[in-house]
């Protein structure tokens, strides 16, 4: 269920940076060493996204390989469709300041939040693409969470807090309702289930009465 919440979340987050991006600068703006941080990450980061480009066998990279010039450069809002979660994750951490900042408001986040939850998310995903253990394990990296609310509760290297992450995030994003409800309904069925290991709750993170707490009950 973790990853299939982070399959919205990734789809919402693709749109949203090729959108942002491409309306500021043009189609071809990740090309452009001039709008990242670290100029030497971002040639390695075009080349992996080129090689990527190359084998993939969708129709319409193969489409537009025939067409256009310049081939594998694509426009950005086709080369999101074969970017990894990753590499996605990569731009944002690597885009400038103002730009990060900018796009941190429209997902309702601070940009230091925002770049750690996709690194973490991302993280994630591979685990469960990998089928590895993610209860009772401590992540190897600490998630950042927002200063306010409940947040200063949570132990961020178990995967309660990213349980609680993802709830907040389909909370603010633009979709229907119902996506959230049910991924929160099916999730709090899983939890809610007999387990007879001592103190489960606790290796896996969750808070006392985690269950009243809002950041489960509301996403705040």
């Amino acid at each position: 269920m973790i990853d299939e919440a982070l399959e919205v979340i990734e789809i919402s987050v693709r749109s949203t940076i090729s959108y942002y991006l491409a309306c500021k600068y043009g189609a071809f703006v990740h090309e452009d060493a001039k709008i990242f941080f670290d100029k030497s990450k971002h040639a390695e980061w075009i080349t992996k996204i080129h090689d990527e480009t190359t084998r993939s066998k969708e129709t319409f990279i193969e489409h537009y390989a025939k067409k256009y010039e310049g081939f594998p450069q694509l426009p950005l809002w086709m080369a999101v469709e074969v970017m990894s979660f990753g590499a996605l994750s990569q731009l944002y951490h690597n885009l400038l300041r103002d730009d990060q900042i900018s796009l941190a408001k429209v997902a309702g986040y601070h940009s230091t939040v925002l770049s750690s939850w996709l690194h973490t998310f991302t993280y994630i995903r591979n685990m469960c693409a990998h089928h590895s253990r993610i209860w009772n394990r401590e992540l190897s990296i600490a998630m950042v969470v927002p200063k306010h609310g409940s947040w200063h509760d949570i132990n961020t290297k178990r995967v309660g807090s990213v349980v609680f992450a993802i709830n907040n995030f389909l909370s603010k994003l633009p979709i229907e309702q119902r996506i959230r409800n049910e991924w929160h309904a099916e999730m709090d069925t899983l939890l809610n289930q007999p387990v007879d290991i001592p103190k489960f709750y606790v290796v896996m993170g969750f808070l006392d009465n985690w269950k009243k707490s809002p950041l489960w009950k509301d996403g705040a």
